[in-house]
């Protein structure tokens, strides 16, 4: 069995997102503070919705991501993703790859 630590980005009155899923009212320091933590495990899992919302904030949280091994989660296969990006269908295939990647734990973060 695989362990895996979750990262919550919770802003001080208890807010995850907006109505529309944006997070820009997140300090950038509370992101700087999370990739220490996804260097350290060596890749991040996230699910479609939460990897989008972070692009579409743009630089430089886009650059900060992009040679990051993302697992990403999603049922849907449309979509083209960079070459750090791979993509799984369920939490359970995810930790499966971090166990075959040699990682000790996973590392959720939303």
């Amino acid at each position: 069995n695989i362990k895996a630590t979750l990262c919550m980005a919770v802003s001080a009155n208890g807010y995850i997102a907006r109505s529309d899923g944006s997070e820009d009212f997140l300090p950038y320091d509370g992101w700087l503070r999370m990739l220490e933590d996804v260097r350290k495990y060596g890749h991040i899992i996230w699910g479609r919705q939460t990897y989008e919302a972070g692009r579409e904030m743009g630089d430089p949280y886009v650059v900060d991501i992009s040679g990051i091994p993302i697992i990403l989660l999603s049922t849907s296969r449309h979509a083209i993703y960079p070459e750090n990006v791979t993509l799984w269908g369920s939490p359970e295939e995810a930790l499966g790859l971090v166990t075959d990647r040699g990682y000790p734990k996973g590392y959720v973060a939303g």
